[in-house]
């Protein structure tokens, strides 16, 4: 015996609500009523399919391998299988508590017996959307589940909620409901969000967990087919109760500098501090959303989180490149003129350094001034001091021409890195370096800005390997020059890679090799050289050259896991000509114009309104 509401969603299905009710009670015999929990598996891919289903309440995620194809609500029919030998084509989950209808293969003649003429037309419509669906692959939007908590009372969360839902309509074009779910006694005072009618209250009752997680999970279904988002806030009179919402992500505000170890059943977790609180935890991927304390940093803040929940969050992955990644400021100077937003950064050894500085809020046009103070020759002197600190590192025991100890004073002179943490950012970042006792790619995400970069810019027989903890580390070009694994596994959606190491050019000669063979010259010894040694490279060069190619041809391989690559040209100049920073900047620039149709045209296929 079916219950009235699971009879109700029976006869108002599209193929049988023409039915005459003298048939309507002997087709209700033929279905089976079952309630599944959440998370419950109907079936899975490759089985016999044995029964179809019409989903009465709740909603039933389908997917391939790990790929999620469609979320179903209330009212659709799925896993049909009225034939012998049908095999499963996908997955079958309940996203939260489910109530179904069951019909088994065996009563299929009957029910067909009972259908109206017109019935085989109908029902092969149904049958090939079902197919579409699975047969093509086409994701369909289903409503997404967001759950809130918070750490103790925080007196910010409504003004936030509500300008996360705003953002994420904005960002996706789909519609957010928010549910705020409180206890009985509370929700009396407690008002929707916003008006308009789309948010509501939810009141439970404490002592009746189970008519409580019911009722969540009916009105969770009822919105799910109805908007592309539910937010759902906890009251703090629900606290400590577990509603049994399983949502699909976990926005959850921390107090403090360290984060908790996820607890939820969520897909996914989302952490976020308010740094009006206080300093909080160190920023390195997308599973933490600091929120600036003052506009419109907050405002960018909520917006990065919005794209982050819509699936549409923009990493860089700066590469290395010496004087080369100069060349990556030109890059974020187009990107920010276009309104292309970045939500995080990563970078190798140059690109790290300015990669670094721009995730600490330092804007383009601030990098630009500090990357081309050098200009003249009057102006190479004014920096003399700054490069005296290098040459008091010049150590020829130590494995490198310089020992590296007071590199983090030059960081000093030339930006405010010294002194910050990974606390401290306002988007995430991470260095890239090379292990080198290991030879895998490390990535540095916590503690001192400046020890972090100093290990990813430690280039082999130039700076000695420097120590973090137990780990020693050298260049993150040498086995990860375009770092843009490291962007996705961040949690970027979209990644925009640079590489900015140029293919080798003949006619490209390093200054100090032409110094040096000038200063052969006057040597009386190298006249007992012969011809053919005089022509060969220095030994200087000749290494530079060689991490050249290397790290070029590494650089666009390793670019491979990004949907954007940008390569500058910049065969024309010297790896270490950092005087030459304007002409650089302008050609990273260039490349970047150059991309920009690609890019926009890759966010504006996320940004239309289904």
């Amino acid at each position: 015996m079916l219950t009235p509401q699971a009879r109700r969603a029976l006869f108002a299905s599209p193929w049988l609500r023409d039915l005459p009710e003298s048939r309507q009670e002997e087709v209700a015999e033929l279905f089976e009523e079952r309630t599944v929990p959440q998370g419950a598996l109907l079936f899975r891919e490759g089985e016999d399919g044995d029964a179809s289903y019409l989903l009465v309440e709740g909603a039933v995620d389908l997917s391939t391998g790990d790929r999620t194809l469609v979320r179903l609500t209330p009212g659709e029919t799925f896993g049909t299988a009225l034939v012998a030998d049908d095999r499963r084509r996908a997955t079958a989950t309940a996203a939260i508590d489910c109530r179904l209808l069951l019909l088994r293969r065996e009563r299929a003649p009957r029910f067909r017996e009972l259908q109206p003429a017109d019935f085989s037309e109908e029902f092969s419509r149904m049958l090939a959307r079902s197919l579409d669906i699975l047969l093509e692959g086409a994701r369909q939007e289903g409503c997404q589940i967001v759950a809130f908590r918070s750490e103790g009372k925080w007196g910010a969360r409504r003004r936030f909620l509500r300008a996360l839902a705003e953002a994420v309509e904005q960002e996706s074009g789909r519609s957010v409901a928010v549910a705020t779910f409180a206890s009985g006694r509370a929700a009396g005072r407690v008002k929707p969000l916003r008006s308009g009618g789309r948010d509501w209250v939810s009141a439970g009752e404490l002592d009746d967990p189970a008519a409580m997680r019911a009722r969540v999970n009916r009105e969770l279904g009822e919105r799910m087919g109805q908007v592309g988002f539910v937010f759902g806030e906890i009251h703090e009179s629900l606290r400590d109760v577990r509603l049994g919402m399983q949502a699909d992500v976990l926005v959850q505000r921390v107090e403090g500098e360290t984060l908790p170890q996820p607890s939820s059943a969520a897909r996914r977790v989302i952490f976020v501090h308010d740094r009006r609180d206080g300093r909080g935890p160190p920023v390195s991927g997308l599973d933490l959303i600091p929120l600036a304390a003052e506009e419109p940093d907050r405002t960018r803040s909520v917006e990065r989180l919005a794209r982050s929940l819509c699936g549409h969050s923009v990493g860089l992955a700066l590469g290395s490149g010496a004087a080369w990644g100069l060349a990556h400021i030109g890059v974020l100077e187009v990107l920010e003129d276009a309104g292309i937003p970045v939500d995080a950064v990563s970078g190798a050894s140059m690109g790290a350094i300015v990669g670094a500085h721009y995730a600490l809020g330092m804007p383009p046009s601030d990098l630009h001034e500090m990357a081309t103070r050098v200009k003249t020759l009057r102006d190479f002197l004014g920096i003399m001091p700054e490069l005296l600190y290098l040459a008091a590192d010049f150590n020829p025991v130590k494995p490198g021409l310089f020992a590296g100890e007071h590199f983090k004073k030059v960081l000093a002179s030339i930006g405010p890195i010294t002194g910050r943490t990974f606390n401290d950012l306002r988007i995430p970042f991470r260095a890239v370096a090379t292990d080198i006792e290991t030879g895998a790619r490390a990535e540095l995400r916590e503690g001192e800005l400046a020890d972090a970069v100093h290990a990813s810019f430690a280039a082999p027989a130039i700076l000695s390997p420097y120590r973090i903890g137990d780990g020693v580390y050298i260049d993150g070009g040498m086995v990860d020059p375009v770092p843009a694994e490291t962007a996705r596994r961040m949690g970027a959606d979209l990644v925009i890679a640079v590489n900015v190491v140029p293919p080798l050019d003949p006619d490209v000669r390093n200054p100090l090799d032409r110094i040096l063979a000038a200063a052969g010259k006057l040597n009386p010894l190298a006249r007992l050289r012969s011809e053919e040694q005089r022509r060969l490279p220095g030994g200087f060069d000749a290494l530079m050259r060689t991490i050249q190619l290397m790290q070029y041809q590494l650089g666009n391989d390793r670019a491979g896991d990004a949907d954007v690559l940008i390569n500058p040209e910049l065969k024309e100049f010297w790896l270490l000509e950092f005087w030459a920073g304007e002409p650089m900047i302008a050609r990273g620039a260039e490349a970047a114009r150059n991309a920009l149709p690609l890019i926009q045209e890759k966010l504006g296929a996320w940004r239309k309104a289904p």
